[in-house]
C-alpha cells in the first residue's frame, strides 16, 4: 500500500477540509503518488481521482421514526424521570410560577377596589403569610395558627361519636360545655361557668381547684338532667398538670354521676378538692355549694 500522506495533506489544504475527509480513488492510489506537486494535486482532483467527502450531519431518521409514533398516540408519558424533583424543577423556578400569579390576581383585587391598596399585611406580596417559607408551604387553618384548636386531637374526639366535655380556662374563671358535633356545627347540650357563683353567694377564687371541682359537679348535673351518661374530655390547647384544675373539673362529673374516662393517678385529692391546700374554711363554702347546686 502506497504512502500518501503529503498528497492527502496537499489535497486537504486545497479542498480546504480535513485530512480525514479527503478521499483517494483507490484503484488510481500509484498515479496519485507520482502527484508531487500542488498542480498536480489539483489536476488529480479535477480528474476525480481525489475527493473531499462530504460533512458527517446528524441523522434525523430517529426523528421523524418519533415523529411519526406520536402522531399515531404513543410516546405521550413521562417517559425515564431521571434527577431529583430539584434538578427536574429547581426550587426557585417552582416559587416563581406559584407567586407570580398571586401577585398578578392582588395587582387586579387592588386595582378593581376588591381589597384596600394599603391592606398588604395578610398578602403575600414577597410571600407574606401565604407563602411564608417556600412553594411547599402550607397555611395551617386560622384557629391553629392562634393556638385555638389541635385539629388532629379534635379529629380524634369527633371520630370516637360521644359527647365531648370541653373544658376551658382563662386566669378567673373555668367553662365547661357538654358539647354534639352536628354536620351544621357544634350544639351545647349543657354547660356551667363559675362565674355563675357569684350570684350563689361564693366568695373565693373562680379559677382555683375547689372552684373548678364546682363547676365540673354543676355541669354534670345539667348533663345528667339532659340524659348524658358518658362523656370524653375536650381540653383543647391547654397543658394539663396531674392533681390540677382541668382534672378537678373531671372529678367534679364524675362525682355528678357521669362516667369520664379519666385515670385515678391525674385526680385530685380530697384535700385539695376542698380547698384545705388555701384555707381550712374553704371546706364549708364547698359544702355548702353543693347542696344548692343539687336543689337547682
Amino acid at each position: 500500500m502506497s504512502d500518501l500522506k503529503n498528497q492527502r495533506r496537499l489535497a486537504a489544504e486545497i479542498l480546504k477540509c480535513g485530512e480525514n475527509r479527503v478521499w483517494i480513488d483507490p484503484t488510481k492510489e500509484e498515479e496519485v503518488q507520482d502527484c508531487i506537486t500542488r498542480g498536480d494535486i489539483r489536476n488529480a482532483i479535477e480528474s476525480g481521482m481525489i475527493k473531499a467527502k462530504p460533512k458527517a450531519g446528524t441523522s434525523k431518521g430517529r426523528i421523524r421514526y418519533a415523529a411519526k409514533q406520536k402522531a399515531s398516540g404513543k410516546r405521550k408519558g413521562p417517559g425515564s424521570r431521571k434527577g431529583t424533583a430539584n434538578a427536574r424543577v429547581p426550587s426557585k423556578r417552582a416559587w416563581i410560577a406559584t407567586i407570580r400569579p398571586i401577585r398578578d390576581e392582588l395587582k387586579q383585587l387592588r386595582e378593581s377596589g376588591k381589597i384596600a391598596a394599603h391592606d398588604r399585611r395578610r398578602q403575600p406580596e414577597r410571600g407574606g403569610d401565604l407563602m411564608a417559607t417556600g412553594p411547599r408551604y402550607k397555611v395551617a387553618f386560622r384557629r391553629r395558627r392562634e393556638s385555638r384548636t389541635n385539629y388532629y386531637t379534635r379529629k380524634k374526639l369527633l371520630a370516637s361519636h360521644e359527647t365531648r366535655a370541653v373544658v376551658r380556662r382563662s386566669n378567673k374563671n373555668i367553662t365547661v360545655q357538654f358539647v354534639d358535633f352536628t354536620m351544621t356545627g357544634d350544639v351545647i347540650v349543657a354547660a356551667a361557668d363559675t362565674k355563675e357563683f357569684k350570684a350563689m353567694g361564693w366568695e373565693n377564687s373562680c379559677s382555683s381547684v375547689p372552684a373548678a371541682y364546682l363547676v365540673g359537679y354543676a355541669a354534670g348535673l345539667r348533663a345528667k338532667k339532659a340524659d348524658i351518661e358518658y362523656a370524653v374530655l375536650d381540653l383543647g390547647m391547654q397543658n394539663p398538670q396531674h392533681g390540677g384544675v382541668l382534672f378537678a373539673v373531671a372529678k367534679g362529673m364524675i362525682d355528678a354521676g357521669l362516667e369520664v374516662p379519666c385515670s385515678e393517678d391525674v385526680l385530685p385529692d380530697e384535700d385539695r378538692l376542698l380547698g384545705k391546700h388555701i384555707d381550712d374554711k374553704i371546706e364549708a363554702d364547698v359544702n355548702s355549694m353543693k347542696q344548692k347546686l343539687e336543689a337547682e
